[in-house]
């Protein structure tokens, strides 16, 4: 069974939408201070060439993941923005039900980032991806010889559109809210939209993306 539903609610839908985010931020920095607190408590030392980085002030990043399954032949994909402050922004996911290899659905999954960049609008943003192929082939003017070749071609037409974009592979720690976001969709076959509010299975991710100890 494959279901679409809209997940958390926007600004337009709900009055009292700045109420929520207010309290979403209130919980966000209240856990970023904890997971500090432990990590000082404990030592811990995060190597930040590996983590996920805030971009620069102005700049959206988008972070984009794709799970595959090569026995059912589906997958499914995930994005998350987020702002130079690591406040989340949006995300969704959406199930592929016929895909041929892992590099189609990780095509896919830029595709999302970039229609996700097109419904937000604005001009700079940095899209990353843990699969260097991908990068590498958007990168390369988003040629592509492969089965994927006419997904490339939808993202070189929407990438033209910006003033400032990148394309940058990450490390899959990195990537982690992202590839939370692919498994979601793959493991509950559900296509879903968080526009302001994550949910409540991302958080902790976040909150230990923007974690500075």
């Amino acid at each position: 069974m494959h279901a679409h539903i809209q997940c958390g609610w926007t600004r337009r839908q709900f009055t009292h939408g700045e109420a929520l985010q207010i309290i979403h931020r209130s919980a966000m920095s209240i856990g970023v201070l904890a997971t500090n607190y432990w990590k000082a408590k404990k030592h811990t030392i995060i190597n930040k060439k590996e983590a996920w980085t805030r971009p620069m002030e102005g700049v959206l990043k988008i972070n984009v993941d794709a799970a595959y399954d090569e026995d059912q032949g589906r997958g499914s994909i995930g994005t998350v923005v987020r702002d130079y402050t690591g406040k989340f922004i949006y995300a969704n996911c959406k199930e592929l039900l016929f895909v041929a290899d892992p590099f189609m659905a990780e095509a896919y999954a830029l595709r999302e980032g970039l229609s996700a960049a097109q419904f937000l609008g604005g001009n700079q943003y940095i899209i990353q991806s843990d699969n260097s192929q991908v990068i590498d082939t958007m990168n390369d003017g988003g040629f592509s010889a492969t089965s994927s070749a006419a997904i490339f071609d939808d993202c070189r037409i929407l990438a033209a559109g910006y003033i400032n974009i990148s394309f940058e592979h990450c490390r899959r720690e990195a990537n982690e809210a992202a590839h939370e976001i692919a498994r979601f969709c793959f493991e509950n076959r559900l296509d879903c939209i968080w526009d302001d509010e994550p949910p409540s299975f991302l958080l902790p991710r976040m909150i230990n993306d923007v974690t500075v100890i």
